[in-house]
This record gives structure tokens, sequence and C-alpha cells, in this order.
């Protein structure tokens, strides 16, 4: 049966990355894109809505394999355009670098990753913010990639590395649950990133054509709307990250 096919449950895949995605006080999955993705699946009809927790690098192949209908957002890329087909966004990031604070260090942007020789960086295997630190010329040889946020963060808690780029929004939502103290989350100038901000969006099996289609009238009824701002809200995103006219 394909994705297109008759079914009255939607199947979401997502990672443990708060805000967007990670399981609750009750043990239920929730998060800014999940609680999104479940409203516009009760709009579009659907019964019931089932998420499961994987891996970042696990997203793009299960969707693809009709493991699940929908991945967690990400990054829009260019490169991913080719693997899956994109929702419109529901999110803007600037990056974020975090440290510890006593270590002092003085890096505001992915040069300033290159050019310390002897820093090592952290990051989730899969995500663009690698990408961008090679591009800027850091040494492969200094960055030891992990499956998970979590992973990465013990990482630097135990001085095993020095830097973990990443979403900064994710970052300050993971030192505050996580009451690490030590840590700073320094964001990245907007005009740090790829055309001045980077945008997030569902994805889609490419061959789940009307799925997809169906998927995106109903999300963008939503976008904007006092549901979206309540969900916003409840997660931490500001109305810039959650792309909401202000208030």
């Amino acid at each position: 049966m394909t994705i297109d096919a008759l079914t009255d449950c939607i199947t979401y895949a997502y990672i443990d990355e708060p805000p967007f995605g990670y399981l609750g006080p009750a043990g239920e999955a929730e998060g800014y894109d999940i609680d999104i993705a479940r409203y516009v699946a009760s709009e579009m009809g659907f019964d019931a809505f089932k998420a499961q927790m994987v891996s970042f690098g696990e997203l793009a192949e299960g969707v693809s394999a009709n493991r699940w209908m929908i991945n967690t957002a990400m990054f829009t890329t260019a490169e991913r355009s080719k693997v899956v087909s994109f929702s419109r966004p529901i999110w803007r990031l600037k990056d974020g670098f975090a440290m510890r604070r006593e270590d002092g260090l003085d890096i505001e942007n992915y040069e300033d990753l290159a050019l310390r020789k002897n820093l090592r960086v952290g990051a989730v295997r899969g995500n663009v913010q690698v990408q961008l630190a090679l591009e800027a010329g850091l040494n492969p040889a200094n960055l030891t990639l992990f499956k998970t946020q979590a992973e990465v963060f013990d990482q630097i808690m135990n001085n095993n590395i020095d830097v973990y780029p990443g979403a900064a929004l994710a970052h300050r939502r993971f030192i505050s649950r996580a009451g690490l103290t030590g840590l700073e989350n320094r964001s990245v100038a907007r005009d740090e990133l790829p055309g001045g901000q980077a945008f997030g969006a569902f994805s889609f099996n490419k061959e789940a054509v009307g799925f997809a289609s169906a998927f995106d009238d109903k999300l963008d009824a939503f976008l904007g709307s006092k549901e979206h701002r309540a969900i916003a809200g409840r997660h931490g995103l500001d109305d810039w990250e959650a792309l909401l006219a202000p208030a």
C-alpha cells in the first residue's frame, strides 16, 4: 500500500530535540513540530496520530522507504530536496554554538571554528551545521559526530569536545531543561547563515504527492492562526522563529 492509499492513522518520525520533539512527562511525544503535525492531521480528518522517535540519520531514508509518512521539520536544503519533498516552512532559526563558560572561547562564526586548529568540535550526524563548518575550513580530524543531541551535550560536559554547532533554539531549550548552567549558547549572526536565515519544514516521500499536497493545504490555513500562536508560545518560539507576524 502506498502512502497515498487510504489510512486512518498518520505516522510521524521525530528526533529527541526539544522544543521541536521530545517525550513529555506523561510519556507522550510532544513539541512544536509534533503539535503542529498532530493538529494538521486532525484537520485532514485522520483519527489517529502515531509518533516514533528515531535518530536524525534515519529520517530521510525512513520516509523514503514508507516506514512512516511525515518527518519532523528539518532545515530545507537543495541536497535534501533530491531525496524528500518539503512542506511549507514552519520555523526559521539562527545557528548557535554551545560551549563551556569557563573556557572563554572567542568564537562568533564558522570561520572562527576553522581557525582554532586545536578546537574539538562535536555535532549530530547529518545536521546542516556539520557541512557549514566543513565548508568554512574546519579540519575533519577535529570533528566528532554523534547520533543524538543528548550525546553531544554529554561530551561537552565531560570535556571531550569544546564546541557544539547546532540550532540556537534547540541548544537554548536543552541547556535550560537539563540545568546545564556551566554552558553558554552563542547565536550566530543572521548574516553568517546561508541567505541570511535558515528555514525548516516537514518532509515526505517524494512519491506521496497527493498526501503532501493535502497536508500543505491544511498547514497553510493553520500558519498564522491563533492555534499556531498558542503552540509557538507553549514551546518557547518567538514570533520571528515561528514565522508569525508580530502580535
